[in-house]
């Protein structure tokens, strides 16, 4: 399996990208901690479902039975996007970061998405203590590109009842009930489910894991709109920057555009901490 291994100088902070597979963040450790769960037999298998960190580009989640309509024309989309199965190239490659890419030829099919396009994935270790997830979206087409991208990671929580966010949001839908519930209060995370927060008032959002031992605050950028934190797999619960919603490219909500032969750049920043 090709992997690529960044960290600090003192090896504090350390994680491994996975160009193969969907160029997917696998391990990150802070003091030689697990912060994210991964099953790597699963890997071979299926990316997406094995944990770490997936890419989910161009739309996250599923469009409305599979499909969307762009310029009076109708196009098929998988479930959470194109690139979670494909293989990235390397590009600048230090101790500290790692740069990976792919381009639409690659991955994709008119039927799927009519764009050529180049996705770049830059990770960097940052003061011993962050992890930068840096996106960079390059549209190689002749009319405006659509997305909303998302990443998936799955932080490990081997006690859920441990297991604590603090974030600040408008709503949230519990989809094991399909009800919206208003926000700050928050569900606890003991069932098995899908929660959807919406209408951001914050730009972070604290993970605070006591059971494992460790406490990180995501950053992210204004694009990025929503949470999803899903509590369906064992030993880990996913905290999900999403920059749009469920089927955004057919509602129109939220989708980002790129002009042609121009790109636009995203970033989350993981600040992780002991506790």
């Amino acid at each position: 399996m090709k992997t690529i291994r960044i960290h600090d100088k003192n090896s504090i902070l350390c994680g491994e990208i996975y160009p193969d597979y969907g160029g997917m963040l696998g391990h990150l450790r802070y003091r030689g901690k697990d912060i994210l769960y991964l099953d790597e037999q699963m890997l071979p298998l299926s990316p997406l479902l094995s944990g770490g960190c997936p890419v989910l580009f161009p739309f996250p989640s599923k469009t409305a039975e599979d499909h969307y309509r762009l310029n009076g024309r109708d196009y098929s989309m998988p479930f959470h996007g194109l690139v979670k199965y494909g293989t990235f190239a390397l590009g600048q490659i230090s101790e500290e970061s790692a740069s990976i890419y792919t381009t639409g030829n690659e991955i994709t099919k008119k039927e799927n998405y009519p764009f050529d396009f180049k996705l770049t994935l830059t990770y960097k270790i940052e003061n011993e203590s962050a992890l930068l997830m840096q996106t960079c979206v390059e549209n190689l087409s002749d009319t405006d590109l659509p997305h909303y991208f998302g990443w998936h990671p799955y932080f490990s929580a081997s006690v859920r009842e441990n297991f604590k966010l603090a974030m600040d949001f408008e709503n949230y839908i519990d989809y094991s009930d399909g009800q919206c519930h208003l926000a700050p209060a928050m569900p606890s995370f003991n069932s098995r489910t899908d929660y959807l927060f919406n209408g951001k008032k914050g730009d972070s959002v604290a993970v605070n894991n006591t059971a494992d031992g460790y406490r990180v605050v995501m950053t992210m950028d204004e694009p990025f709109k929503a949470i999803i934190v899903c509590t369906r797999f064992d030993n880990c619960i996913c905290v999900e920057p999403w920059m749009g919603l469920p089927d955004s490219i057919n509602s129109g909500r939220f989708v980002q555009w790129v002009k042609p032969h121009s790109y636009k750049e995203y970033n989350v920043r993981m600040k992780i901490m002991g506790i």
